[in-house]
């Protein structure tokens, strides 16, 4: 504790270089989406941190989760709010003024003081603000003041221009244009002294200050500390100091709103008409926002700051929370298109950024100027950004296929060259860059005229590289690999790879430098790695000093030193730690403050500041402000029902101090279901909130119940209960408990007087009993008597009848042995018939990989000279009759007549290619055909077997028409005639091959699964696929693996014959995701690609590469855990749950194509709790591709989530006709573009 206290002390103590690094985090919300009024007049935040605004519909009250909008028809405009020493919340209106009040069922309700005001002829429009001190409230309205002494309303002050009164530490002063600013004192106005030349200011706020001052702000004269307690104990020292800052000028130009200090950040917080500006107490700018950089309006009316220091602004049409005491500031597309960031550069003079967009650039001081300018980019490009190095007053930049020389923020030079996704030095004396390229690396000489050298012997793509010396580097390559290279003495260079044989075991690596040591990050440690004098290393081994701290075993992304601090910041694919250095060894680690940086491969420092990679931009962490982590929050109930009864509505008395309800009157047993919501409003990372439970006395253990704000309790025996509720924010700090305190009472059948009723009515029951069976005994006893001589009769003749049954059965026994014999010869019989049906089964098989029904031929050989497999159409095609089953004469005579086959077949196997010939062959019959063969080798599992299919097509009419055609080309009119000929049998080819492609849509819709199937675990579910052709390449999937369902919408590139091929690919790899259980939908996707390049060949040489592929999404349901898992390869997804809209974005790379070869592909998994009545959409891109409209042009993607979101409510019955319609109405009588599917799920 003393050291974490420490790294503290040492953290604030660092000097603050920078005030603006980026833009705060920002979240808005409109008026419109939560249903209250506009123009937020006021804001007030309540003991129990529920904020409030008030506008000109009424109040409306936000607790991180709930919104509610209070309203009274007395009560509109309401421009302020106030809280009085009476726990009574004062308000001001048109023509109104009065107070809210929380009920005794918790309900908040208004009083109006209207009939309190002394002067009945009083008129006025607004109560412009209010003012509480303990004894006493005071209201201005145009010209005048009233006070109110909690029993009548009286003007104590007229005839004024403009006043506003204002609260500071039990004190009410006023501000009067014209007049200056006064203290109230009984009912009078004294002038406080050295204030008097405010008087002549258009508007001036005041509130309070540290240490007994408070604070002035005026349009025309800027900011002020006036030592309030030294004036009100006359003390003669001066008073008055002004906060010199470089914005007074624009108070009066955007005309001051509202004015508040943060004492916990010691932050001044001022906001214009327009603007939100911070400031320290030294005058310095921090932030500088407006709708430009995120706030919900441009016009902004009033502000109020939070426990955490953050900022809640109320504007026109809606509400912002302004993270601005959070370390974290980002540059987003705020700033410019910082998303999929890939390498950074900070110089001294310019900074450097590369993404998929390009190369981007900014001067570094503007990255600390106060607001942050934007980015520019200096190179755009399609094929993006990747490594970058700095050398000296340069910078080399791999773009757009380039290698670019920069110099000063210019660019120099470019050499045309593959991207490089890393750069470094190989020699700093010799000036020589290893480059990493896609597949080769090379070295780039900067002395010899920027000489590009590829490096032999050294295939792959170095995804990072990092110099350990002279021509001495380590590199990490996409594959997983890594190497160190290193020049020996002979000055060859030499790539000896980093694996076990050294003492490297993990699946995850990238290598690091720090202090001079080379480490490599790993899925389960820091290895540290130990070269010998010749550079080559000797070992690798789990650093002792990291090993202790069991978080770094969790995916290491990086680790970088920290000298100010002495420790080290390191990253996982979970969190950001920082380190603690103790007599020079590593010895604590610290990771709460740092929970909010979400994970980053890429991590570096910069002055005060962390920095990382995020999808849509870059992430400072500022180390040197006050951690957040130790502030308390609280849970407080919302709302508490039992069975139809209400008995709390969500506001405690406002002088509450505890959030512990207590319910004296026990509740009736007819209303034992309890139904509780509850909130945490802690607003910083309110999304992050989860909520833990426990009703003592019926459950075991704390339950988790995730991001919920309710808990409902069902058939509550009697007794007493204690329900509590905690919530757990983004820190993992616990909240203050709050506690339900009830008791259930018994029900009328079990109280003490039926009780009585049951014991009485028992003793008479049982002595009744008692005396009837005693009578039926006796009768009984007599009849037994009588029964017991006819049943001993009876039984002397059923012995004889036994016996005779005895005889029966044996003989019974002696055929059953022989109908066990008959039956041991039929399961002899059964096992010769399996034996043949296993024969025929492999038949059917083979026979699978074709269509059966086609008229071509089709022969599967195993090479070199067997046949294993004749179809019907190959059968007519050779005139072969009264075939029964293939042998080894017939394979070898029908071979025979196929003269070429054989040697294309052992061609085909060499090469392992597909080859298409054509021949002319003598039938069985002795009649000349031409047949086009197709052969094609087979495979299994990635791997080429000893087989080979032949697709044949008897092309005789067309090669009899192609040598009529070459005999008669002269003749004009014969030639015509022959062209109709041959297109009579193009015209059949063609039906041939429509009727082939039906077969194979009949084909491709036995693949997809049965709605009603799904519809067995989903009730509620459509689909809506409309195929562009016969076949289609878009495709759904649905199976169960274990106890999850799988749900999978695939787009295959192209449509028709070849997205359909494509699709049966992908249905089969997703048979073995099936079979080896699979449950992490990314790891399905990454399965998936290795998969189709494997099959498609896609990794071999990339110019010849097919960029054949798949969009999709893959959904995992689990129902027990009540979630899904999402991931999603160039797709999006919309997820509509109770209270928000989702759209799930997917990883912006494809499964399978070309790109995939390029870079390593790491897809993102997603989780998302559900809830019942929950409805997800997963679609393909042909709806929204489609072309159409007015102006023909496509129905685009925020169209299609828009109009989505518009139905979602309605039945899915409804939903798929609406859909339907929409997309025919759009295309109207144009062509379809794409395939169209949308699979839509209620949970």
């Amino acid at each position: 504790m003393h050291n974490l206290k420490l790294y503290f002390i040492l953290l604030l103590l660092l000097p603050l270089q920078i005030l603006g690094q980026g833009l705060p985090y920002i979240k808005s919300y409109k008026a419109s989406k939560y249903g209250g009024g506009v123009q937020n007049w006021d804001t007030y935040i309540d003991k129990s941190n529920i904020v409030y605004f008030s506008n000109n519909e009424g109040i409306t009250t936000f607790d991180g989760k709930n919104w509610e909008n209070i309203s009274d028809s007395r009560l509109s405009y309401i421009r302020c709010m106030s809280m009085g020493a009476d726990n009574k919340l004062y308000v001001g209106g048109l023509f109104e003024l009065g107070y809210f009040e929380p009920n005794q069922l918790g309900k908040l309700e208004y009083t109006s003081l209207m009939d309190r005001i002394v002067d009945k002829e009083l008129e006025f429009t607004y109560v412009w603000n209010i003012a509480a001190n303990s004894s006493a409230i005071a209201f201005t309205i145009r010209g005048e003041v009233l006070l109110y002494d909690m029993d009548s309303i009286r003007v104590i002050k007229s005839d004024c221009k403009l006043v506003r009164v204002y609260s500071v530490f039990d004190n009410i002063l006023l501000f009067s244009y014209g007049e200056g600013i006064f203290k109230l004192e009984g009912t009078k106005f004294i002038p406080l002294p050295e204030l008097d030349f405010f008087k002549d200011d258009t508007y001036v706020i005041i509130t309070e200050f540290a240490d007994n001052q408070i604070l002035i702000c005026s349009e025309l004269s800027g900011i002020w500390i006036y030592d309030f307690g030294a004036r009100l104990n006359n003390k003669k020292q001066p008073s008055l100091k002004k906060i010199e800052t470089s914005i007074d000028k624009n108070f009066g130009s955007e005309l001051l709103s509202d004015v508040e200090y943060d004492s916990f950040m010691n932050t001044i917080h001022i906001c214009t008409m327009s603007t939100l500006y911070s400031l320290d107490t030294l005058g310095n700018t921090k932030n500088i926002l407006d709708y430009k950089q995120g706030i919900v309006d441009k016009h902004i009316i009033s502000l109020k700051c939070d426990r955490f220091g953050n900022v809640w602004v109320g504007a026109g049409n809606g509400v912002s929370h302004v993270h601005t005491s959070s370390p974290i500031r980002y540059i987003d597309d705020r700033l410019g298109d910082p998303e999929h960031p890939y390498d950074v550069i900070f110089n001294h003079d310019y900074s450097y950024f590369t993404n998929l967009s390009g190369l981007f650039i900014i001067k570094t001081e503007d990255l600390f100027c106060v607001p942050p300018k934007p980015l520019k980019q200096l190179i755009a490009s399609g094929y993006g950004g990747w490594g970058m190095h700095s050398i000296d007053n340069k910078v080399f930049a791999s773009v757009d296929n380039s290698l670019n020389e920069i110099v000063a923020g210019k660019i120099k030079s470019k050499i045309v060259t593959s991207d490089s996704y890393s750069l470094t030095y190989y020699s700093q004396k010799d000036q020589i860059l290893i480059v990493g390229g896609i597949d080769n690396s090379y070295l780039f000489d900067i002395k010899n005229k920027n000489s590009l050298t590829k490096i032999e012997n050294l295939t792959g793509t170095i995804r990072k590289v990092i110099g350990i010396g002279e021509y001495h580097v380590i590199a990490k390559f996409f594959s997983d690999k890594t190497f160190n290279i290193y020049r020996d003495s002979t000055n060859n260079d030499v790539f000896q790879l980093i694996d076990k044989k050294l003492g490297f075991d993990a699946r995850y690596s990238m290598p690091v430098l720090i202090d001079s040591n080379a480490y490599i990050c790993a899925s389960n440690g820091l290895y540290k790695i130990v070269f010998n004098k010749d550079k080559s290393v000797d070992t690798v081994f789990l650093d002792k000093n990291f090993e202790q701290f069991e978080e770094l075993k969790n995916n290491l992304l990086n680790i970088v030193r920290d000298t100010a601090l002495d420790g080290y910041w390191a990253i996982t694919t979970e969190e950001l730690m920082f380190i603690k250095n103790h007599n020079n060894k590593p010895s604590e680690l610290i990771k709460n403050p740092f929970r909010i940086v979400l994970p980053s491969e890429k991590l570096t420092l910069i002055n005060n500041y962390i920095v990382t990679f995020l999808y849509d931009g870059i992430c400072f962490y500022d180390k040197s402000k006050p951690r957040l982590d130790t502030i308390k929050f609280n849970t407080l109930f919302r709302e508490i029902e039992f069975g139809d009864e209400t008995l709390f509505k969500g506001y405690y008395p406002f002088d509450n101090e505890s959030y512990n309800i207590k319910i004296e009157q026990p509740i009736k047993y007819e209303n034992n279901s309890l139904k509780v919501y509850f909130a945490s409003p802690c607003y910083f990372y309110q999304d992050s909130i989860k909520h833990e439970c426990i009703l003592e006395n019926f459950d075991k253990e704390w339950i988790c119940i995730g991001s919920d704000g309710e808990k409902e309790y069902t058939n509550i025996p009697p007794g007493n209960y204690c329900f509590k509720v905690r919530g757990i924010n983004v820190f993992n700090n616990v909240s203050d408990i709050a506690e339900l305190h009830f008791s259930i009472s018994k029900p009328w059948y079990q109280t003490a007087w039926m009780i009585a009723i049951y014991v009485i009515v028992a003793i008479i029951f049982v002595m009744l009993t008692i005396k009837i069976y005693t009578h039926r005994l006796k009768k009984q006893n007599e009849l037994l008597e009588k029964s017991i001589s006819n049943r001993t009769a009876e039984l002397r003749l059923k012995a004889q009848d036994i016996s005779k049954q005895n005889e029966q059965i044996k003989e019974q026994n002696k055929q059953i042995k022989t109908q066990n014999e008959q039956i041991k010869e039929q399961n002899e019989r059964i096992k010769e018939q399996s034996k043949n049906l296993e024969v025929v089964n492999k038949q059917l098989t083979q026979l699978s990989v074709v269509a059966q029904q086609t008229d071509n031929g089709v022969l599967i050989i195993k090479i070199p000279e067997t046949i294993r497999y004749i179809n019907e159409g190959m059968l007519k095609m050779l005139d072969i009759e009264n075939f029964t089953q293939i042998s080894d004469r017939q394979s070898k005579s029908i071979l025979l007549r196929l003269h070429n086959l054989t040697s294309i077949l052992q061609e085909t196997f060499n090469t392992s290619e597909h080859i298409v010939f054509e021949e002319k062959i003598t039938t069985f019959k002795n009649r000349k055909k031409w047949l086009q063969f197709t052969v094609s080798p087979i495979y299994q599992s990635g791997i080429q077997t000893d087989k080979a299919v032949v697709l044949c097509t008897d092309i005789t009419a067309i090669k009899l028409a192609e040598e009529e055609i070459s005999q008669k080309k002269d003749e004009l009119y014969s030639q015509s005639e022959l062209l109709k000929d041959a297109n009579l049998e193009l015209e059949k080819a063609n039906q041939l091959m429509r009727n082939s492609m039906t077969y194979a849509q009949r084909i491709q819709k036995s693949m997809l699964p049965n709605l009603a199937d799904i519809r067995t675990v989903f009730e509620d579910t459509f689909i809506f696929f409309m195929p562009k052709d016969i076949v289609s390449g878009d495709f759904y999937w649905f199976n169960k693996i274990d106890d999850s369902y799988i749900l999978i919408v695939a787009d295959c590139t192209g449509h028709g014959v070849p997205g359909a091929f494509m699709s049966m690919i992908g249905n089969t790899l997703l048979k073995d995701t099936v079979s080896k259980k699979m449950d992490n939908p990314a790891e399905i996707l990454s399965y998936l690609n290795d998969g189709i390049r494997t099959t498609l060949r896609q990794k071999d040489n990339i110019d010849d590469m097919q960029s054949d592929g798949m969009d999709i999404t893959v959904c995992i349901y689990n129902p027990k855990l009540r979630e899904i898992q999402i991931a999603l390869a160039n797709h999006r997804a919309l997820l509509i749950k109770k209270d928000e809209i989702i759209i799930v974005d997917g990883d912006i790379f494809a499964v399978g194509g070309s790109f995939t070869n390029r870079i390593s592909i790491e897809f993102t998994n997603k989780k998302y709790s559900i809830e019942k009545g929950d409805i997800l959409y997963m679609y393909t891109d042909g709806f929204q591709d489609q072309l159409g409209g007015t102006d023909y042009s496509k129905y685009g993607g925020s169209e299609f989530l828009k109009y989505l979101a518009s139905i979602f409510g309605e039945s899915f019955n409804i939903q798929f006709s609406k859909l339907k319609n929409e997309f025919l109405t759009w295309k109207n009588d144009k062509n379809q573009t794409d395939d169209v599917l949308i699979w839509g799920i209620k949970f």
